[in-house]
């Protein structure tokens, strides 16, 4: 954690009146619950609006695809009573997880609908089909004797399938950059559906096989599997067909991940390193338990992931995505750590700091979508900003039963400091870019 050097804890008996003035300057510290906010102001500042930041995919996905998927999920939950009483499912406990499984469904279809881009709803039809099939495959254990064997089977033809995409895949591309986000979809769903069909490991087999949930969670790994080949021949397709002159992309996505992997290097060396397992000094004050420490903490995790990441030779393309995430977080720890260091400290006095705090977020996102060196770039990573601020959000007031007491500051630091440290992820994000979409060129 944040904290004095024992060099430093033994300079206190110099300036002892000093240090506790500066302490005071950072509004919510160690022991200290911070100052009363009024929880209705809160609320207001939490229902602000963010600027779009759908996930979108550079490839144009088919609305009949997507109605299919959608219409599949659709048919699987249709084919089980609903609602299931004791009767039809005498066990209480299995008949409560086969409820979640329903309601997980049709949340996801419910996605699906109000989704803004045609990547998103084909995401959240996907998560439909699994959560239905694992629905029907449970029902049919229980109205039909459906074994988790049986279900295990048909998983043979989806890995033939699969083995049948990865030998025609090919990493070509005309716009490198548009190329890496497209293969690195592939890659990931090629990895997701070969762990789905691990049938003998992992969350497949949380249920003895007579357990009809053995049989419904068999049913929706061999679904998702299934799901996501179907997805990756489709994108594939639609991707290669668009292609006016496509090239080979193997060397330049190498290439990319050497420079890329130097620039990583060079960014992590003023990064201090962990000692024994124990965060390192960020700055020469005590920030411990404060929205600036809370916030340095929080990007410290991806610097740390920086300097242990390894690029192993397999999913190139998934290599230059991480390392375009590394390569904003690491600039967004340094930031924030050198204006702490130049005596930031973030205090939280009253709403209007924290309000302070959401707005220079929002105005730092709204300033990365403005950026157009690599819109495509700026994609991938701005909509994860403004999911953990809407989060932050969400959590601004908890237990928030409509009331409006007063809430100590001390309560809702960590999602100040969330507000804080997104706020220097969205400011990173535009060199980060240029950095990745600068190495795919070259």
């Amino acid at each position: 954690m944040s904290d004095f050097d024992t060099t430093r804890r033994g300079a206190l008996a110099l300036f002892g009146s000093t240090f506790l003035a500066g302490c005071s300057e950072l509004g919510v510290g160690r022991g200290d619950s911070g100052p009363e906010l009024d929880r209705s102001k809160l609320r207001t500042v939490a229902s602000g609006e963010f600027p779009d930041a759908s996930r979108t995919f550079p490839v144009d996905i088919s609305t009949a695809f997507v109605d299919e998927n959608v219409a599949r999920a659709r048919a699987a939950l249709d084919s089980v009573p609903d609602p299931l009483g004791s009767e039809e499912v005498p066990n209480g406990a299995i008949r409560e997880e086969m409820a979640h499984e329903r309601t997980s469904a049709e949340d996801a279809l419910d996605r699906a609908t109000a989704a803004a881009s045609s990547y998103e709803r084909l995401d959240a039809a996907v998560d439909a089909r699994e959560h239905a099939a694992n629905l029907r495959g449970a029902w049919r254990a229980i109205d039909e004797d459906l074994t988790r064997a049986a279900v295990a089977e048909r998983a043979s033809s989806v890995r033939e399938d699969l083995s049948a995409f990865t030998d025609r895949r090919e990493y070509v591309g005309s716009d490198p950059v548009r190329a890496v986000l497209v293969h690195e979809e592939f890659e990931h769903r090629v990895a997701r559906a070969d762990s789905e069909l691990d049938l003998n490991s992992g969350p497949q087999r949380r249920y003895d096989a007579d357990n009809p949930l053995a049989v419904g969670e068999t049913a929706a790994a061999v679904e998702r599997a299934r799901a996501n080949v179907a997805v990756a021949n489709h994108v594939y397709d639609r991707f290669t067909d668009s292609l006016d002159e496509p090239r080979p992309l193997d060397n330049r996505l190498e290439r990319a991940i050497a420079t890329l992997g130097g620039r990583l290097s060079e960014a992590l060396d003023d990064v201090p390193r962990e000692t024994d397992g124990e965060r390192p000094t960020f700055v020469e004050r005590d920030i411990e338990d404060t929205v600036a420490g809370m916030a340095l903490d929080d990007l410290y995790g991806e610097a740390r992931d920086a300097r242990n990441y390894r690029y192993e030779g397999e999913r190139p393309a998934a290599a230059v995505i991480r390392m375009h995430r590394l390569l904003a977080g690491v600039e967004a720890f340094r930031t924030l750590r050198d204006r702490v260091a130049d005596g930031e400290s973030f205090p939280v006095e009253s709403t209007g700091d924290v309000a302070a705090y959401r707005t220079a977020a929002v105005e730092a996102v709204e300033a990365a979508r403005a950026t157009d060196d690599y819109p495509l770039l700026t994609g991938v990573e701005l909509p994860k900003v403004v999911a953990r601020l809407s989060r932050a959000d969400d959590e601004l007031t908890p237990g928030d039963d409509g009331d409006d007491d007063a809430i100590r500051a001390r309560w809702v630091r960590r999602e100040i400091a969330t507000y804080v440290a997104q706020r220097h992820v969205a400011e990173a994000i535009p060199n980060a870019c240029r950095t990745t979409g600068d190495a795919l060129s070259e």
